[in-house]
């Protein structure tokens, strides 16, 4: 395919997803890769800022991010990277509610610690190590370190 050809297909993939918002993209059956094919084709930052939006309503946080992972996938940093300023803030919050009984929060929990291969380890030794990962990926941004995905 041309790099027009690409483009073409680009601008109108970001059409649709905005036509259908973001929660007429969650709600869809291929949910996770329509949020992560946006996410790449150059609207990160836009979607990042109506997923922060949304997810002050703590149900509609636990339901995002459920449809991040599935049965054949566990969620990571990265995952969560793509669509969360701060990984580390939003699984602090989804500890609290899987803390206060929430089924749901529990299995996103026990997703991000098989994912992490943390055996034994409980979710503040993950969540230490994303943090130092943040704060890494913070100072090289601060420092002109321009991420790929990211626009210039």
């Amino acid at each position: 395919m041309s790099p027009a050809g690409f483009e073409t297909i680009r601008l109108i993939m970001l059409d649709r997803y905005a036509a259908l918002g973001l929660d007429g993209v969650v709600a869809h059956p291929h949910a996770t890769s329509m949020l992560y094919a946006w996410s790449q084709a150059g609207s990160r930052i836009d979607l990042m800022q109506q997923v922060a939006a949304r997810a002050l309503n703590q149900t509609w946080l636990v339901r995002f991010i459920q449809r991040l992972y599935g049965p054949q996938s566990t969620l990571s940093f990265d995952g969560m990277a793509t669509f969360f300023t701060s990984p580390v803030e939003v699984v602090r919050q989804v500890c609290t509610l899987a803390s206060a009984g929430d089924p749901a929060a529990a299995n996103i929990i026990q997703s991000i610690l098989e994912n992490s291969r943390a055996g034994d380890e409980d979710v503040d030794e993950v969540l230490a190590a994303w943090e130092a990962r943040e704060t890494a990926d913070r100072a090289s941004a601060d420092n002109g370190v321009v991420d790929e995905d990211e626009p210039a």
